[in-house]
């Protein structure tokens, strides 16, 4: 194993510094080259910065690093200069650049590090950066992922697969060539825009609740919710899935006219497709019995005091506000926020984004979000959660809980006389914080990947906890296993990037 850990600051061997003794900005820069050979690998984390791939012929990968630390003070520019590192390393098949920035609460100095590398076009590129304002990547042959918070990003002619995943940044796919590998763009608060090849036949997916879907392409489809789906050109392509929940998409022709840019819903009407969604609110105290609202294009919102029965929605888009159900809850939405007060059956209910709150959930059930915070004050029953984009919060669990998201939070507070449930909590972005009773027993086991091999991310408010490390895909695993309580039900705990707190309360 190569590995080279650059402190960029304190006893570092000084590679590029412009800061002058009591200067309240420093700039470092340099430039490491490094084999990576066939069908490697080049993984980046980023918190603060950004960053750019370009794909080059030969076996080489070289990393350029600008790092810029900005304090008032000369003390606190050393205190910013010794915690903001930058570690590289690797084997030859994987290899990783990774920022470590170690702030301490209430840091006078700030600072940020951009990349700019050129690695071999055939390796795959995973990028994990949270706030910045360009991320790009460029002549790629092989699959490349981007997760981010905040920033502008653009992938040019890549020929693998394409997954990106932003909460406020932008999305552009610029291609001169046909798309011949699957591309998924999905962005909350940004917007999305596709150039490809004219004579490109693509399956295209388009989902979008505050935006328009616009496009200068001969198209074939139809919209089912806020959703679209139809052919570009033709049968034949790949899969290109768009989902901006509030911005706008564009699929464009690489060189093609403005002036031919429509929307695609009056694109799809003008052929005999389903008109633009009209706007409902149902709004009552009250219901006697059950109230059903069958599927509907339309985007209907529902604000309903109390159903004597049960509850079975299903819309195109709008929010759904329920205070007491005393059935079972049934709610599919292409789009909007849930509130429901009491229900005292089984929650089933679904939105492709929105904020979820569920105050009584006597019986549990299933609820998910494609983005949003999702929050449950008490359950009684089994419960599975699934989310997105968002935060999961559950105040008061007096059962079971499965809950995933894949950016955000994970917080259980578990029935204080509960002697033992099956718990499972995973985030591939987030924390994982899990409390207990006193007397609860379980058999634990926490997991987190993570970049920063020192890291010390399982905490625990038990003894008998066995921890191990071991390395898996260029990141260090850590995993914390054993009993507490004397045993009991599984309780298995999953994060990246982030940490793992089991308390007792």
């Amino acid at each position: 194993m190569m590995n080279s850990f650059l402190r960029t600051g304190g006893l570092a061997v000084a590679l590029f510094a412009c800061a002058s003794l009591f200067a309240a900005t420093h700039t470092e820069r340099f430039t490491r080259d490094f084999p990576l050979g066939i069908g490697g690998s080049l993984w980046i984390e980023n918190p603060v910065g950004d960053v750019e791939v370009i794909g080059v012929e030969g076996s080489t990968l070289s990393v350029s690093v600008t790092k810029n630390v900005n304090a008032p003070d000369a003390t606190s520019l050393g205190e910013g200069r010794e915690q903001t590192q930058v570690y590289m390393g690797g084997d030859g098949k994987a290899f990783v650049v990774r920022t470590v920035v170690g702030a301490p609460p209430g840091a006078k100095w700030k600072s940020n590090v951009s990349y700019s590398i050129r690695v071999p076009r055939v390796a795959q590129v995973h990028i994990v950066a949270a706030v910045g304002e360009r991320i790009r990547v460029a002549g790629i042959s092989s699959a490349v992922t981007v997760k981010n918070f905040s920033a502008d990003i653009t992938l040019e002619n890549i020929a693998g697969a394409v997954t990106v995943d932003t909460t406020n940044g932008d999305i552009h796919f610029i291609t001169d060539a046909r798309p011949a590998a699957a591309v998924q763009l999905s962005t909350i608060n940004g917007g999305i825009e596709v150039q490809v090849n004219p004579d490109s036949n693509l399956d295209w997916i388009a989902q979008s609740i505050s935006g328009d879907v616009r496009t200068n392409f001969p198209v074939k489809g139809r919209f089912s919710g806020n959703g679209f789906r139809g052919l570009v050109n033709g049968i034949g392509g790949p899969t290109i899935a768009t989902t901006a929940v509030m911005g706008n998409i564009f699929m464009l022709k690489r060189g093609g006219r403005q002036d031919e840019i429509k929307s695609l819903r009056a694109v799809i009407e003008n052929s005999g497709g389903p008109t633009i969604f009209k706007k409902t609110a149902i709004e009552t105290p009250l219901v006697q019995g059950n109230f059903i609202y069958p599927a509907s294009a339309d985007i209907v919102s529902f604000n309903i005091g109390e159903i004597r029965g049960f509850a079975n929605i299903a819309t195109a888009a709008g929010q759904v506000n329920l205070g007491t159900v005393m059935g079972d809850v049934t709610v599919r939405s292409g789009g909007g926020p849930f509130d429901f007060g009491a229900v005292f059956g089984v929650i089933n209910a679904h939105t492709d984004a929105g904020e979820v709150n569920v105050g009584n959930a006597y019986k549990g059930g299933e609820i998910s979000t494609s983005g949003g915070t999702l929050q449950v004050t008490f359950s009684g029953g089994p419960l599975t959660l699934q989310n997105g984009g968002g935060d999961i919060v559950v105040r008061h669990a007096a059962s079971s809980v499965s809950a995933e998201t894949r950016s955000g939070d994970l917080s259980i507070t578990l029935d204080p006389n509960s002697r033992s449930q099956r718990i499972t909590a995973k985030t591939t972005k987030g924390n994982v914080f899990l409390a207990v009773g006193q007397r609860f027993g379980a058999d634990v086991e926490a997991t987190v990947l993570t970049s920063n091999d020192e890291a010390n991310p399982i905490h625990a408010d038990f003894n008998g906890l066995t921890i191990k490390r071991d390395q898996f895909n260029g990141k260090t695993r850590i995993r914390a296993t054993g009993k507490i309580g004397g045993g009991g039900e599984k309780v298995e705990l999953y994060s990246e990037e982030g940490e793992i707190r089991i308390t007792q309360r």
